[in-house]
């Protein structure tokens, strides 16, 4: 009944067109020779029907002939729906046209109507799947001849125990029916469908196109709201879910959305995760590996977005992406965040790149800029004619961008001349920048001295600064001012002259001592070698200040050295040191110094500060012990009771060295002994709890303490 039904939807032609059909090959055609022929040079035609083929290569096989489309093709094609030779290709060139990501040709409508009819119940879901990819009548009658077909048989499919094979074809045809008509309304008892289908057959063509096309369009309507409701309520759930995911675990969760093919979710992870960056959360690395995945991504939107958050993770594991997407991309936009990242973790590879963005301008050009210097700082632009690229670019741009590093690039690159001269520049930011640029350039230190000295002479702007090391002129209006070129002449010379002579160069320059000014001395004198250190702090007046210049000094890693029995500077570094905190009234500080000489060091000179210390902080039993070891002699406890004088232990201290040294002192160190003892009789005497001395600089002993003015020859 099927059969009849068919061939009275599609016309006499049928039967003539299936006889029509070559056998073809058997499945058991082949030789023993043929068994294990390699099939991947032959035709897909030949492929598609070779029994050494496997389904894999027919699944190709069979795609490459519906892409192809032309009249061989299509045969072979045809050839597969009507004659199913080798068992099972039926099915796979249905397949093929099934999932063709264009419309599949027209023409093999009528071979899936052929088909459909000799193929067995239960087995032609694909055939019936094919059909849905056309909406023409011819297409729609034979899915409507197996809708139209009598009450099903009782044979059933063995994957749907109890359902009959018939049923399963008509509910697969029906889903087709719907997809060719777009309608989702079409009765479902069979004279209601009968009388739609007469109906549909009466129209012109015209009419049936449009019908399809509007019930097509309104379906596709109803669908895109739905998928789009959906995707709102998948982002709200994302959104929660990411609400409650511990901190720790919450990279994880945006590497999984950003790597998400969905663009709502993938959206939704660069949102979370640029939040998380605002309110200064530490992303994991699996989140920029993710992003990073989306540098090659065919929406600019989405590359510059991905290209910003690398950036802002700073994520340098990720530089070599960087390199190849700023190797392809003409997107300022993705460009200058990567060029950004790269200037941080600069990659040698990356050299072409940056060239290329170097002749851009904008944004961009500044970042190229930027990579283009850690490019250079790392000895990567080693090629002249590379170097001789950038500096002629760099000189011929405005001075509007010439930028901070656009400055450094060119002093590195030999063009100094040029920007000593913009030091008289008439603008101070390009002034002040072509300063802050010499400042690494050892042969413009002394041009930043004159500079800055000439400036102050002049009243305000950069005077005359020449293109010698240190050459000097008139003066001019407009340029850098006195602080400017004063820090930056700080700059070169902690730089460049790590000396006690170069310090006092940098205390000598003009200008207020600034909390600024300070600072930088400080940073000045941390870098100078212990030798050097120790000349400036010998030569600093000021106790508080000479303080300020050693405490840097007095690291771990630095004290260590006092192992070398040679280190004298090291030594007298820190004995300077705790006599200076002694001098600031600071014992507690002092004994912090003492208490970082390594253990395996001779007490030496450093037990009698030691033992003063301790007798000032009333630690006697201490004291003693220090004393013992060190052979200190009672001046230091002396040194010790004078500072505590004034103290309630004062007495106890007193009568202590008394009844340890005794007839040992000398009869200098009896009378004053005896001078602080009377000093010491009016004070009360101590509680069984003495109270310590109050430090009046008293401090962790890394801590910095606020010094007053920095360098021997500072102003006050």
């Amino acid at each position: 009944m099927a059969a009849a039904a068919a061939a009275i939807a599609l016309g006499a032609g049928r039967a003539s067109a299936v006889q029509a059909v070559p056998a073809g090959p058997g499945p058991g055609s082949a030789t023993s020779s043929e068994a294990t022929r390699d099939v991947s040079g032959l035709t897909p035609a030949a492929r598609l029907v070779h029994p050494d083929s496997t389904a894999q290569t027919r699944r190709e096989a069979a795609a490459e002939l519906v892409a192809i489309a032309d009249p061989p093709a299509l045969d072979a094609i045809r050839a597969a729906l009507l004659a199913d030779r080798p068992a099972g290709v039926r099915t796979l060139a249905a397949r093929a046209i099934a999932e063709s990501p264009g419309p599949p040709p027209a023409v093999l409508a009528r071979s899936l109507a052929q088909a459909l009819e000799r193929t067995p119940e239960g087995a032609r879901a694909a055939l019936l799947a094919a059909l849905a990819r056309f909406h023409t009548r011819e297409a729609v009658a034979p899915v409507i001849a197996v809708l139209l077909e009598p009450a099903p048989a009782m044979m059933a499919m063995p994957a749907f125990p109890g359902v009959p094979a018939r049923a399963i074809d008509q509910a697969q045809a029906l889903g087709t029916l719907q997809r060719q008509t777009g309608r989702t309304d079409l009765p479902a008892d069979p004279q209601g469908l009968k009388a739609w289908w007469e109906s549909a057959r009466a129209m012109d063509e015209a009419a049936w196109t449009e019908s399809v096309l509007a019930y097509s369009a309104e379906r596709a309507g109803e669908a895109a709201a739905r998928a789009e409701a959906l995707a709102r309520r998948t982002v709200e759930l994302y959104r929660r879910l990411h609400a409650a995911t511990p901190e720790e675990a919450r990279s994880d969760l945006l590497a999984e959305l950003i790597r998400d093919e969905r663009p709502e979710l993938k959206a939704l992870g660069l949102d979370l995760a640029e939040r998380a960056l605002l309110n200064a959360r530490t992303l994991s690395p699996a989140v920029a590996q993710a992003a990073a995945a989306h540098l090659s991504d065919g929406q600019p939107g989405l590359r510059a977005r991905v290209a910003s958050l690398l950036e802002r993770m700073d994520a340098g594991a990720q530089a070599q992406d960087a390199r190849a997407a700023l190797a392809t991309t003409d997107d300022p936009a993705v460009a200058a965040p990567l060029l950004r990242l790269l200037a941080r973790h600069p990659v040698r590879a990356s050299r072409a790149a940056v060239l290329r963005w170097l002749g851009s301008s904008g944004e961009a050009f500044a970042a190229a800029v930027d990579a283009a210097l850690a490019l250079d700082r790392a000895g990567w632009f080693d090629d002249r004619a590379e170097r001789d690229l950038v500096r002629s670019r760099l000189a011929e741009l405005p001075a509007e961008l010439l930028t901070p590093a656009a400055l450094s690039l060119r002093v590195s690159l030999g063009d100094t001349a040029a920007v000593r001269a913009m030091l008289r520049a008439p603008t101070p930011s390009l002034a002040a920048a072509a300063a802050d640029a010499l400042a690494d350039d050892p042969g413009s230190v002394d041009t930043l001295i004159e500079a800055a000295r000439a400036v102050a002479v002049n009243g305000g702007a950069a005077a005359g600064a020449g293109n010698g090391a240190g050459g000097s002129g008139g003066g001019a209006s407009g340029g850098v001012g006195s602080a400017g070129l004063t820090a930056a002449a700080i700059r070169a010379l902690a730089r460049h002259r790590l000396t006690a002579q170069g310090f006092a160069a940098a205390a000598a320059l003009p200008g207020p001592v600034t909390d600024a000014r300070r600072d930088q001395m400080l940073r000045y004198a941390e870098r100078l070698p212990v030798d050097q250190l120790l000349l400036v702090a010998s030569a600093e007046a000021d106790p508080a200040a000479r303080d300020a210049l050693l405490t840097p000094a007095l690291t771990p890693e630095r004290l260590s050295g006092l192992t070398d029995s040679r280190n004298d500077p090291l030594r007298d570094l820190v004995v300077l040191a705790a006599r200076t905190r002694l001098a600031l009234r600071n014992p507690t500080g002092a004994l912090a110094v003492l208490d970082g000489v390594p253990a395996a060091v001779s007490p030496g000179v450093f037990g009698p500060l030691k033992v003063t210390a301790l007798v000032w902080l009333n630690r006697l039993d201490d004291a003693a012990a220090v004393g013992d070891q060190a052979k200190t002699p009672a001046s230091a406890w002396l040194d010790g009771l004078e500072s505590a004088v004034e103290l309630p232990h004062a007495g106890s201290a007193a009568a202590r060295i008394a009844e340890k040294f005794g007839a040992g002192l000398t009869d200098g160190e009896r009378e004053r002994l005896d001078a602080l003892t009377k000093r010491a009789g009016g004070v009360a005497a101590p509680s069984a709890s003495p109270a310590a001395p109050v430090d009046r600089q008293a401090g962790p002993p890394g801590a910095r303490p606020k010094p007053g003015p920095t360098g021997p020859s500072a102003r006050r």
